[in-house]
């Protein structure tokens, strides 16, 4: 009689395997031991990733194949049973046929956001290898095209009646797909960088003077024209120059006009040094080109230049007025002098202080000549040896006294 022991053997990996086989029994030479052994043998699935990011993709648009091969170095032939992805991922892949020992196959794998944001996928590869089943994470994210800018269009400007030029545009947001618009109509655009295109410009579109409107427009999804138009200025070959003439009265002979701001409102007025008359008229601006009507203070004689200043430090314009001491009759002319009227700061003047002269007075100037904080007068007079210039010093302003001076010191 006899009797059959049946042994299986299932390795749990790849590689030889032993073991034994112990028989117990009543006879003698018991226990009988047969030694055992095996090889596992299996496919392998190495995956070149285990995770890839596709980074931004434009909504709507399909990425760029991804590359991701799974090689079988195991011992047998690798056999998928099941190949997917999943989300707003896609794949194809050349492994339906199985890879076979010490070969490989590929699975390309594409993005497509159908909105805007960040998306995740699984790539599952079911298969008989050890492992089983593989995964690669699959990240990528949505995109719109953002409102291009432009800030900078080089040249800015060209000649009317030019030849047709290429215009280089710098702002942000650009893409291959930009398109620049000139006055609302599409020109030729070339992409460089994101922050960079160049746009050929038709000589139509420079052919008179003016001021075109330049944008940028980017497609859809998203995108659309720039929310701040750029200017390109189409100069005329022979610019002019013109003004526009307004009169407004003062008194008989002017000779001399100073501007500053004599009642602190921030607007520019002027005063005028009136030969014939023997006045200084003082008009106040409106801060639009127009004045208020004069208002006149009584000089001396043949008044030829005005200055303002703040002779007496008190933080309010003055006028100082040079006087020839010749009258409008052409007879001889008498001494001159030096007129200072302290401003009130609202635009009105007290009595002139006036410092007279042997010699005509015909121009003045002021600074502080002695570095003592205080504007001087320089004044150019007609004396019996011919011309010179007298400087007038002035004096400490007497808070109390509400009075300031000039004192000659050079003749």
């Amino acid at each position: 009689m006899f009797c059959t022991v049946n042994v299986t053997f299932t390795p749990t990996a790849r590689g030889q395997r032993s073991g034994n086989l112990t028989i117990i029994y009543n006879a003698p030479g018991s226990p009988s031991v047969v030694s055992l052994l095996g090889t596992g043998i299996a496919p392998t699935a190495t995956l070149s990733v285990s995770s890839f990011d596709f980074g931004n993709q434009l909504q709507g648009t399909t990425s760029a194949p991804q590359a991701i091969t799974i090689n079988n170095t195991g011992d047998i032939p690798l056999t998928f049973s099941s190949i997917a992805v999943n989300g707003n991922f896609a794949q194809t892949n050349t492994c339906s046929s199985g890879v076979g020992v010490g070969t490989s196959c590929t699975v390309n794998v594409t993005f497509t956001p159908n909105s805007k944001g960040t998306f995740a996928g699984t790539l599952t590869l079911t298969d008989n290898a050890i492992g089983s089943p593989q995964t690669v994470a699959l990240t990528g994210t949505g995109i719109v095209y953002p409102v291009p800018e432009i800030y900078q269009l080089t040249p800015p400007e060209a000649v009317a009646g030019g030849p047709a030029l290429t215009i280089t545009a710098t702002g942000t947001g650009f893409f291959p797909g930009t398109v620049v618009n000139w006055n609302g109509n599409p020109r030729a655009t070339t992409y460089v960088s994101s922050t960079q295109l160049t746009v050929a410009i038709l000589a139509s579109d420079i052919a008179t003077a003016g001021t075109s409107v330049v944008t940028a427009v980017n497609p859809t999804p998203g995108g659309g024209p720039s929310q701040f138009p750029v200017g390109f200025d189409v100069i005329n070959p022979n610019p002019t120059l013109t003004f526009n003439k307004k009169d407004f009265a003062v008194g008989q002979g002017p000779e001399s006009i100073a501007m500053g701001d004599f009642n602190g409102d921030g607007k520019v007025d002027f005063a005028v040094a009136n030969g014939t008359d023997g006045t200084v008229s003082v008009l106040l601006g409106n801060g639009d080109g127009t004045f208020q009507p004069q208002v006149t203070y009584t000089a001396g004689l043949g008044p030829m230049a005005v200055i303002t200043g703040d002779f007496n430090h008190d933080g309010k314009l003055d006028l100082a007025v040079a006087n020839s001491g010749c009258p409008p009759t052409g007879s001889d002319c008498f001494g001159g002098s030096v007129s200072v009227f302290l401003g009130n700061g609202d635009g009105t003047f007290g009595q002139p202080i006036v410092f007279n002269s042997n010699f005509i007075m015909n121009s003045l100037a002021s600074g502080d000549f002695n570095g003592d904080g205080r504007l001087d007068l320089a004044v150019g007079v007609f004396g019996e040896s011919g011309g010179e210039v007298d400087i007038y010093l002035a004096v400490v302003y007497c808070e109390h006294a509400k009075k300031s001076g000039m004192w000659l010191i050079s003749h």
